[in-house]
């Protein structure tokens, strides 16, 4: 009969491996979500959707942002731990060796005599792999690396997306500022005006209060603007990670940026690629790993040792010693303890399914309301564009009849109103349609397709 080799049960007990298992996590999308591909996937580090503005400024806003953000840089952090702790795990793959050297002196006060010993060892001891339990534990280690990875896109994402949406906000406070200028000195004017007919009799203090209340209310409008933008300011400054608040902004006009072209019908694998699905698809692996490692606590476990060492090391070792051993052990009784955790580790699998299918759908719902949002805020661009031209048309209409004589000045008045009141609408109306494009760029994962 054949002897069976401690070498010959390592490598038979290392031949299992860990194989993670497929669920199914097909969903049916909607139609506005199609199957087919409209635009080439790229990776994170390739994802520059805010050069389709053709804003100077905001690229620069966004290398800052990349370099400067403390949230940013957090996660950035966390990548790095999770990568030190798969190299921790990688390290079980190894055997363990320690060395240990000793010296003893000892002196009799009885005959005055003295005696001393050394000695010196080294051992090493690795525990098998029975059961693929520790290739498990590794994916582990790797998933948690990827899911870092995948918090950090998600991180950047969120950020720029915020990021932008904050500098286009800036510029159109920066417009309705304009506008609010022209309003007061305008207002100024007209009151000037109210004034020399008031004087002249040919109108009653009643006009000249109303012009009065009327520029009034211009001023408290530039005051609230002004107001606006300094918190504006800040708030950049603070996604920019700067304490002191204190950034430079070129004056870009919001009416040179490029409005994206976005396709309203998008592709379901661009979809797929969004940070959280991501992110819960890894969840869904990473609990399928812990599963496994906890049905591996049922099955034995092999470990072996090695000790070599000498009994004098002063006499360089002259009674040498060697041991080499195995040991085999599994649980025999434990109350059901084990079961118990295996049953918590499936229902932890089952947790990650209907998280992941729960994230795809919030995901289609935010991406459908985003593309409906975008939608909605183009035609509105348009109308406020329609008001805008015929309240210019009807101001200037007002000025001249009231110039002949031929209308009041409450029409005028109520002409001057609706006329500066469009052009803050419409300043308005520019920021929302790139906010619209803004949030599908963020629906999307930066990755939309364009028209």
């Amino acid at each position: 009969m054949k002897k069976i080799t401690l070498a010959s049960v390592i490598l038979l007990a290392t031949g299992c491996a860990y194989q993670p298992n497929n669920y199914d996590v097909t969903m049916v999308l909607p139609q506005q979500l199609s199957a087919e591909q409209t635009a080439p996937l790229v990776s994170d580090a390739e994802l520059t959707w805010w050069l389709q503005f053709n804003s100077a400024q905001l690229n620069q806003l966004m290398a800052e942002l990349n370099s400067t953000n403390l949230t940013i840089e957090a996660a950035q952090l966390r990548l790095n731990k999770s990568k030190s702790l798969l190299a921790q795990q990688q390290a079980d793959f190894w055997p363990s060796v320690s060395g240990r050297a000793s010296h003893r002196s000892s002196h009799s006060f009885e005959d005055s005599s003295t005696s001393s010993s050394s000695g010196f060892g080294v051992s090493a001891g690795y525990e098998v792999d029975l059961w693929g339990a520790r290739d498990a534990a590794n994916a582990s280690a790797e998933l948690s690396v990827l899911a870092s990875q995948q918090q950090l896109a998600s991180v950047q994402l969120q950020l720029q997306t915020q990021l932008a949406g904050q500098y286009f906000y800036h510029l159109s406070l920066l417009r309705r500022f304009d506008v609010s200028k022209q309003n007061l000195q305008a207002g100024e004017s007209l009151l000037k005006l109210i004034k020399a007919q008031f004087e002249a009799g040919s109108v009653s203090g009643i006009e000249v209060n109303q012009q009065t209340n009327s520029l009034l209310s211009a001023q408290n409008q530039l005051m609230s603007v002004e107001r606006d933008i300094t918190v504006s300011h800040r708030a950049i400054a603070v996604l920019l990670g700067q304490s002191d608040m204190q950034i430079n902004l070129a004056n870009e006009n919001i009416d040179t940026l490029t409005v994206p072209q976005v396709a309203l019908v998008q592709s379901a694998q661009l979809l797929m690629q969004r940070p959280d699905i991501r992110i819960a698809q890894t969840q869904l692996q990473l609990q399928d790993a812990n599963l496994y490692q906890t049905e591996q606590r049922k099955w034995p476990s092999l470990s072996i040792s090695a000790d070599l060492s000498a009994s004098d090391l002063l006499a360089l070792g002259n009674a040498w010693s060697g041991a080499l051993s195995a040991g085999l052990s599994m649980p025999i009784f434990n109350a059901g303890k084990i079961d118990q955790q295996i049953e918590a580790a499936k229902t932890d699998v089952q947790i990650a399914l209907v998280d992941y299918r729960d994230t795809v759908v919030q995901a289609v719902k935010e991406t459908l309301d985003s593309l409906t949002e975008l939608e909605y805020q183009k035609n509105l661009y348009q109308l406020r564009l329609q008001e805008l031209d015929n309240n210019q048309q009807l101001y200037n209409l007002a000025q001249i009849r009231f110039d002949s004589g031929d209308t009041d000045f409450i029409n005028l008045l109520n002409a001057q109103r609706s006329w500066f009141n469009a052009k803050l609408t419409f300043a308005s109306a520019k920021r929302d349609m790139l906010q619209a494009n803004i949030d599908v760029f963020r629906a999307l994962a930066g990755m939309p397709a364009v028209m």
